[in-house]
């Protein structure tokens, strides 16, 4: 299996951090210089290219002696250098975005998108030039669209370097295998083996317009020399043959610039440019300013260029293939740094943002579960898990040493909150048959319990004498409010009293009420309220069943007249509503759809006219943070779409928030315990899915870029490709694939533009590209799951808000409800009759697992397990047992839930790490399992207005 580097590798001044990218020729690292504080997109070139010292040398050199291009449309070259075993490396920007090849050029973007895109890129080019820089190898994986609709053009003198530091390899060198990707769009001067000039880049540009048109090559063949051949021989077909309603004269511009001679074409970039927003200047708003087209001489760099073209004629000819093309993909066909694309859209409710919020780590030991932000601002509490003993922790952010409250070595602590002065922790302990709430000093010393039967964290009144909390009864959710402190007036002998406040983090134990005058001796004193009896809590309101209130967050408003919380109601009960409460009277004002289905923090920010949010979108891989402006209405994520935080708490002055950010190391393992093979060693491999093609190979989701696409896997240490789809418009994620017995069909999840939707495609050759057919149109269908002899397909919808598992037969007609509300993520039986889900029971408002005949009517089991609606479920080989994930003392197992009857009996024995999927093979006798470890730290973010 290839080793990549692990994270934490340090090449030069970078320490990588992930891989985000790989072909046959290169690996893409993205990789942080702490020095400058910068993240890169590191590519390093393999050693089994033959590097001599000389060619190394001199790949570095071209590198770090060319002028440098600053141009917002060029991704900028940051470092270059050698790593200790010889092999270059470069260093180019981190982009955020997703090359054109990657989500599809064809069909799915409007005329003057794709006008605006072409034009940026000539821009870059035409900048280039005057530069005195070729690029030489433009093609649609060089061109990045970033989260804003913006372009990036990568790789610009990366190609030369690379190709004159080969050259020096002498003789004996490795030969490169000869490719495809990079012919479609060299120039016919280029195949000819001729001095390149700037109208060389021209006409790739025109290549890459008209795929982007048309979604077809205008040269076309089998091989690598069919197509330079085609290049050099045949005239492109007329865009009107693909492109019907294209725009009168998008044919003659785009032609043109695929003129087979250099006099006939375009002279500049920025001519071509020109053309091209003169088809539509008088129908959208695009700026676009030409700059003078001149190619300057720039010294040495000029001179690498004219030693490789000039006098190579000949060996370009014979070797075409093997270096001018084959070596031209290396670097380029990767990219830098690929998250989820979304184009700007107006109407789009929860959108990316150009700029995520910075964060600092406030945690180190990787373990943390739940926590809670001081009011202030400069301290937190946050609970540590380690072989299942939990740790209540204190810390102040500007220092390093922790103080340790509370241990419990067997019941989980959840709920943490800071009294709003700061010196109190409050505490929940999920203790049998409801949980308990215990308050401490941050110093340390005798918790005492506050109160019984409590379902969640606490949220203080801005005085904070009071406290609001969820509690739960069967089917029935209140919204309680209890006094934080309780008040005694005491007659004192002494008139006249020294006031002697309670110094900062007293023991609870230890602590002497601070009294206050009233009159001649008689002082009122304010204590913390503990074993508070069902009289002094306040019920403020009740809600049945169907509809719930939520008990993992509330947030009493800075005004104090509100209480927000997360509500499911009967007309959507999968996304939940964010409400406000009122105090008095516990009338409700609905604020606004919270942003996904799990929710997990709430906070009003500084005057209450904004919130903040941890919740994960139904097209999101990853939990977010989220702000949404109760004013405009609009959403927008604080945090990058590929990481995943949870949990959150927010200072009083709304300048500071903290969540639980995690960092993953999972791969797709074989077996069954500690003994298991591992199969990959990327990153998130499976955690949005795995299936067996057959006996010998894998097919599973893959964030190498942050963004979920579908790659295949041999368990015999064959290691990961992508599956190659057609150029047919894109998906922008690809995700929980289902495959038939026979392995040839494949049903799965994609989104586009934040619409998800079903997809088919035909995987009996996997060598060719795969052309996804889509099946659904609501744009909200998840968890597909077909049956194995390929005849309908199950799967989840949102119907008016509601959840519901449909059936649909792959050959046409209408879908069948199976079970309309409450259901989310089926798994279909080996035997394809019996169907298993999470199922959201309305009496005690517990996501629960529920089982089904495949062809609908009533349930045939439903019991309880740990997780939630998002939980893996899987069945055994049998058809006879359920299984799910329960995490214990440190380690993730599988257990069976046999369905004659009977208690749950655990499957695997794994003593580490986490399990997140799973997946028996199609004889049954293996078991792949998505297994890794998991950094949770508290992370400080800022910057939140």
């Amino acid at each position: 299996m290839k080793e990549w580097l692990r994270a934490g590798t340090i090449i030069g001044t970078y320490q990588i951090l992930m891989r985000i990218g790989v072909s046959g020729l290169g690996e893409v690292y993205r990789a942080r210089d702490d020095y400058q504080n910068i993240d890169g997109a590191l590519k390093l070139l393999p050693g089994s290219l033959g590097w001599t010292e000389e060619s190394a040398r001199r790949f570095v050199e071209i590198l770090k002696t060319s002028p440098v291009l600053q141009h917002a449309n060029i991704s900028k070259v940051l470092d270059a250098g050698i790593d200790q075993e010889g092999r270059p490396y470069v260093v180019t920007e981190y982009v955020r975005g997703q090359s054109l090849d990657e989500i599809g050029i064809g069909l799915a973007r409007t005329m003057a998108e794709k006008i605006h895109v072409a034009m940026q890129i000539a821009d870059a080019l035409e900048y280039a030039h005057q530069q005195g820089v070729l690029h030489l190898s433009l093609k649609p994986s060089n061109v990045m669209l970033t989260a804003t609709g913006g372009v990036k053009v990568l790789d610009f003198v990366v190609a030369l370097a690379t190709q004159v530091a080969l050259m020096l390899r002498g003789p004996n060198a490795p030969k490169i295998k000869p490719t495809i990707g990079s012919a479609r769009y060299l120039s016919p001067e280029q195949v000819r083996g001729e001095k390149p000039t700037r109208q060389s880049d021209v006409f790739s540009l025109g290549t890459v317009c008209y795929e982007l048109f048309t979604g077809q090559l205008p040269f076309s063949g089998r091989t690598a020399e069919e197509v330079t051949v085609a290049i050099v021989r045949d005239q492109p077909m007329s865009l009107t043959a693909y492109l019907p309603d294209a725009p009168v004269g998008l044919d003659e511009v785009i032609l043109k610039a695929l003129e087979k001679t250099t006099e006939a074409r375009y002279q500049t970039a920025a001519e071509f440019a020109a053309a091209l927003k003169a088809l539509i200047e008088d129908q959208c708003e695009l700026q676009f300013v030409p700059a003078d087209a001149l190619l300057k001489d720039k010294g040495t760099f000029k001179e690498d260029l004219k030693l490789f073209w000039e006098g190579t004629a000949n060996f370009l000819k014979e070797y075409l293939i093997q270096i001018a093309v084959g070596t031209l993909l290396m670097l380029m066909a990767l990219g830098s740094g690929m998250a989820y694309l979304y184009f700007q859209k107006e109407d789009r409710q929860f959108r990316l943002p150009t700029e995520v919020t910075p964060t600092t780590k406030a945690t180190s030991s990787g373990r943390v579960t739940t926590l809670a932000l001081s009011p202030s601002g400069t301290s937190l509490a946050y609970v540590t898990e380690n072989n299942g003993k939990r740790t209540l922790l204190y810390k102040e952010l500007a220092e390093t040493r922790e103080t340790v409250l509370a241990v419990s070595p067997d019941v989980d602590i959840k709920g943490v909150t800071l009294s709003m002065d700061g010196e109190w922790v409050y505490y929940v302990k999920d203790a049998a048959p409801a949980g308990e709430l215990h308050v401490c000093s941050i110093r340390g010393g005798q918790s005492r319990k506050v109160l019984s039967n409590i379902a969640g964290p606490v949220t203080f009144s801005p005085s904070g004498k009071e406290f609001a909390f969820v509690r739960l009864n069967g089917a029935e959710s209140q919204l309680v409010i209890a006094p934080a402190k309780s008040e005694t007036q005491v007659r004192d002998k002494l008139s006249a009293m020294v006031m002697v406040p309670i110094p900062k983090g007293t023991p609870l134990a230890d602590a002497t009420p601070t009294p206050t005058p009233t009159a001649k001796g008689v002082v009122t004193k304010y204590v913390i309220a503990t074993n508070l009896s069902a009289e002094s809590q306040r019920v403020l309101l009740t809600r049945n069943s169907p509809q719930f209130i939520l008990p993992q967050a509330l947030s009493w408003s800075h005004d104090g007249t509100r209480l927000a919380a997360f509500v499911k109601k009967p007309h959507n009960d999968l996304v939940p509503e964010i409400v406000s409460f009122n105090v008095q009277g516990g009338e409700e004002k609905t604020l606004c759809p919270a942003p996904g289905p799990e929710v997990e923090g709430l906070a009003w920010l500084g005057g209450d006219e904004a919130l903040l949010v941890n919740a994960r979108a139904l097209t999101n891989a990853q939990r977010q943070v989220w702000r949404i402006n109760l004013t405009s209405g609009k959403t927008r994520a604080l945090t990058e779409e590929h990481e995943d935080f949870s949990g959150l708490s927010v200072s009083l002055d709304g300048i500071k928030a903290l969540s639980i950010k995690t960092s993953r190391s999972v791969s797709i393992w074989l077996g069954q315990d500690d003994k298991a093979k591992e199969l990959t060693n990327n990153f998130d491999d499976g955690m949005s899915g795995l299936a067996w093609l057959d006996g010998q190979r894998l097919i599973h989701a893959s964030r190498p870029g942050g963004t979920d696409t579908l790659w295949v896997t041999g368990v015999d240490g064959t290691p990961p490709q992508a599956v190659k789809w057609a150029r047919f418009g894109g998906v922008d994620i690809q995700r929980f694939p289902s495959v038939t017995r026979n392995g040839n069909q494949l049903i799965f999840e994609g989104v586009r533009e934040g619409q998800s939707a079903l997809y088919q495609a035909d995987l009996s050759d996997l060598s060719k590209s795969a052309k996804p057919q889509v099946l659904t149109q609501s744009g909200a269908e998840f968890f597909p799951q077909v049956d194995p002899e390929g005849k309908a397909i199950y799967y989840t919808t949102l119907v008016n808000g509601r959840a519901a598992l449909m059936r649909s037969d792959l050959a046409g007609g209408a879908a069948t409800t199976l079970l309309d509300g409450k259901v989310w993520r089926c798994v279909l039986s080996p035997d394809g009759q019996q169907l298993a889900a999470n199922y959201f029971d309305e009496a005690t408002g517990k996501w629960k697992i529920i089982v089904f005949p495949a062809t609908g009517g009533q349930a045939t089991a439903m019991f309880d397990a740990p997780g939630n609606g998002w939980r893996a479920l899987g069945w055994m080989p049998n058809s006879q047992s359920v299984l799910y994930l329960v995490a214990q003392n440190g380690a993730a197992n599988l257990w069976q839930q046999p369905l004659p009857g009977g208690p749950p009996a655990v499957v695997t024995s794994f003593t580490r790490h986490r399990l997140y999927d799973f997946a028996w093979s199609p004889d049954g006798k293996q078991l792949a399992v998505v297994r890794g470890r998991s950094n949770d730290d508290a992370m400080i973010i800022e910057k939140l207005k």
